[in-house]
């Protein structure tokens, strides 16, 4: 905001999930489980119709009640899940009105959306490429190993995208006689590093 002597910051804590219509799911799995999705279906008169105000004029004021009523200041952020923290709004309503069936559908959903995250938890490049590396690392031990070697174990990656992700985890890389490896490589350092990015690869638990 302005100031006689410049600009200065203003922190507000704010929290409101997006809501998409439309026939098509999310493609983006990250940004499905941030969203409410409202999904519709296609008629044969098409959908360019007039919205009809009287159909939804007597919860005008419903809606007013819930908006002025709810201590929205007191719904903070503060589910520390991406599953939940998306219907914390929708849930001080449901809980306003007391809408036991809606409360359900609530809970349902954060669960659903709870086993979709840790799925596609599993299907991260940072999953995929270090269970790669492990599994190129149990078979031929040593202390480095090809960048290539991972890559072969990966699809849809080239050498240079998987030798980015390897970076990234924390594996010192080097080029040796034309060649491109991770260095200094040891059963420690993988459960260093599994630990560190989170991995689910049985492995760690063993």
């Amino acid at each position: 905001m302005p100031t006689d002597v410049g600009w200065a910051s203003v922190v507000r804590d704010l929290f409101t999930p997006t809501a998409f219509v439309g026939r098509n799911p999310l493609k983006d799995a990250s940004n499905e489980n941030r969203c409410i999705e409202i999904l519709t279906r296609p008629v044969k008169d098409g959908t360019g119709k007039v919205l009809e105000v009287d159909v939804v004029a007597e919860y005008q004021e419903v809606c007013k009640e819930i908006g002025i009523t709810i201590d929205w200041t007191a719904i903070a952020s503060n589910d520390h899940t991406r599953e939940g923290e998306l219907w914390i709004p929708m849930r001080a309503v449901a809980l306003h009105l007391g809408d036991e069936e809606y409360l359900q559908f609530i809970e349902d959903d954060i669960g659903r959306l709870r086993i979709q995250k840790e799925e596609d938890w599993d299907n991260e490049p940072t999953q995929l490429v270090y269970s790669a590396a492990l599994r190129v690392f149990l078979e031929y031990g040593g202390h480095r190993l090809l960048i290539s070697d991972i890559q072969k174990e990966l699809d849809g990656f080239n050498s240079k995208q998987v030798g980015k992700v390897l970076g990234d985890l924390g594996f010192k890389k080097a080029k040796i006689g034309g060649q491109s490896y991770i260095v200094n490589v040891s059963e420690n350092l993988f459960k260093q590093i599994g630990m560190a990015s989170n991995s689910t690869d049985e492995w760690l638990a063993g």
